[in-house]
This record gives C-alpha cells, structure tokens and sequence, in this order.
C-alpha cells in the first residue's frame, strides 16, 4: 500500500513538470512580446508623427481655391481678399483658423468664420455677419450699429435703418450707453419687416415706446420678452380689428391690446372721457367721436335711445264769439 501510494505521488509531480514548464515558457513569451511591441511603439510612432506632420503641411495638399461666400457690404471685396491672400499660405490637411480671424480683424461685421475642406486643394470659407439693426445719429451723422452694440465703421447707414438718437457719437468699437443699448436692443429683436417701419423710440411713464410708419405707436414697457414682444405686435397688427388704433400695447404678450391696458394708461382719451380697455376707433374716427370697437372686429355695440315721452292733450283756447 505504501510502495502504490509513492508510485502515484511520483507519478503526479512528474505530470506536474511538463505544465509549470508550459506556464513559463508561455510567461516568457508575453514578455518577449510586450518588449517587441514597446520598441515598435517607440520607434514607429515618432516616425508616423513626423510624417504626419510633413505631409499636413505638403505642397501635395495646398491650398489653391479658396471660396469665400457669406462677405456683404461696402468691405465685402476686402474681406474675400483678405481671407483668400491668408489661405494660400495652409493646406486642407491644416488649417489655421486663428490666422484667418486675424485677416479679418479690422473688419468689425465680421461676427465668425467656418471652414470646410475639400483636398486635396480645395476651401470653402463661410462668413458670418454682423448686419446693421440701427443707425446711431447725431447732427446729421450716422453710423450702422450691430444688434449686439458693434458699431460697423466703415459699412454705409442705410435709409432703412431706424434712428437711435445720441448727444455724441460713441469713440472705439463698442456703443456704451446703456439707454442707447436698450433701444439697439429692441430693435434686434424685430422681424426685419417692422424694423423698417420704426421711425422714431422714446422713454415715457409707460416705458419705451416706438412709433411705426403708417401705423400706430407701440408700448413695450421693459425690455424683458421682446421677442414675445414682437410678435404679440404682430399679431395686432394685423388683425383688422386694429385698423385705426393709435396705438398697441403689448407690455403684457398674452393680453396684447390695441388701445391700451387701462382707461389711465390710454394716452389718446380725451379728458375725463377715457375709452373702454381694449377697445379701438374706427376710421375716421376720432377719440370720443364715434362708438369703441373690440380689438377683435366686429359690430360696434348698440346702445339704445330713450325714447321721448308723448305729448299730453293740448290745451285750447277759448273760442271766441
């Protein structure tokens, strides 16, 4: 029993052998490996960098069309030159696009860039504008300013623009006047076909308010929710329940009016003959002459007349005889 106990011990360590063999020979080999793979790594890597590198910046991917779109404006053939001459000098393997900003750097409507390429020589850079919303005036001059206050020097204020009156024109390239901003503000905000129409914003008890050309004054109040602002404007405006307000409140959205919020805010009543909220004067009509009308359309309301008492019998004379 002894003597087949050893025999089966012996047995197993000699079984044993073989495997921790196996086991190191295979430890051996994943280190040789990873010690393959590090001096490739090593080695190869800085070599594909390199030429890389090289060839990003290879005559064989030049740039040698460069198709500025988006340039509008008095500046816009300066702009395309500008970006055309800064482009010959890159690849479409690597553009640089800080070096493209700086071409355009004098250009204060240029609001951003995009690129896109198409290799092996081919760019395609598109311009981002900033596009007038307001002329600012003082005697007589005028200067475009941006929506976000860039003042565009050198671009033409045209005719369209509605005025921002200021006592000086502003030095740098940035509109400081908080009550100016307020306004520029405001007029950003517009769809482009009522932009056209303003004529004229002023600062009143009731907040900014704005006359429109061949239409009514506007009520804004703050400058919180133009945009919403904006449309409620809109929408008033072109109900033909408006025709012949003389102005539009809208310094509530939800509950915009033509005629105003209240009999103390309307500023077309006539003294102590204040007109119903929300209500509008026909054409030809002026306040207190003919019956409100609601914003909405409509017949007028009715009001009926008291009617006159009748005679009593006449008394008659004597007859004579």
């Amino acid at each position: 029993m002894i003597a087949r106990r050893k025999r089966r011990t012996g047995s197993t360590q000699g079984r044993a052998r073989p495997i921790a063999r196996r086991l190191a020979g295979a430890a051996t080999g994943t280190l040789l490996g990873r010690r393959v793979i590090a001096v490739l790594l090593v080695g190869v890597l800085p070599l594909s960098a390199g030429y890389w590198f090289w060839l990003r910046d290879s005559s064989l991917f030049a740039v040698k069309r460069a198709d500025v779109v988006g340039a509008a404006g008095a500046n816009a053939h300066r702009i395309r030159s500008a970006l055309a001459a800064a482009a010959r000098h890159m690849t479409t393997l690597h553009v640089d696009a800080a070096a493209l900003r700086r071409a355009v750097r004098g250009f204060p409507e240029v609001r951003g860039l995009h690129t896109s390429t198409d290799p092996p020589h081919r760019l395609k850079i598109v311009v981002a504008l900033r596009l007038p919303v307001a002329a600012l005036t003082v005697n007589g001059q005028r200067l475009p300013v941006a929506g976000d206050g860039t003042i565009l020097r050198g671009e033409q204020a045209g005719a369209y623009l509605p005025r921002v009156a200021l006592e000086a024109l502003p030095k740098g390239k940035h509109l400081h006047s908080p009550r100016a901003l307020e306004q520029v503000g405001l007029l950003a905000a517009a769809p482009p076909a009522l932009r056209r129409r303003v004529t004229r914003i002023v600062h009143g008890r009731d907040g900014i308010r704005l006359t429109l050309r061949n239409g009514p004054a506007v009520i804004f109040g703050d400058d919180a929710r133009l945009e919403a602002k904006w449309t409620a404007a809109g929408r008033v405006l072109a109900d033909h329940g408006s025709i012949g307000a003389r102005y539009v409140d809208v310094r509530i959205p939800d509950r915009a009016v033509a005629g105003g919020l209240g009999a103390a805010l309307d500023p077309i009543a006539p003294n102590g003959q204040n007109r119903l909220p929300g209500t509008v004067t026909g054409p030809g009509q002026g306040p207190g002459t003919g019956p409100p009308r609601p914003a909405g359309g409509g017949a007028p309301p009715v009001t009926s007349k008291p009617s006159s008492p009748s005679p009593g019998p006449r008394s008659q004379a004597p007859a004579r005889r």
